[in-house]
């Protein structure tokens, strides 16, 4: 999956906390972005690897499901 780290620029006394949108994880420095998923911030490449490969499992067994629906 194609993406990139985004920094974090944040202020030394800031107490908010950024975590992982899939694991999780908290995020310090940087995090992992990816087009696919715009809105989230990963801690690293792999988080987004699984979450793009469930959701395509899960987009899988809905079309299977449509098709027996359907017979």
């Amino acid at each position: 999956m194609s993406g990139h780290y985004v920094s974090l620029d944040l202020p030394w006394y800031e107490t908010r906390i950024l975590n992982c949108s899939f694991c999780g994880k908290m995020v310090a420095v940087q995090y992992w972005r990816v087009d696919s998923f715009p809105m989230e911030k990963f801690c690293e490449p792999s988080c987004a690897d699984v979450k793009r490969g469930l959701q395509s499992q899960l987009g899988n067994s809905k079309d299977k499901a449509r098709k027996r629906k359907a017979t």
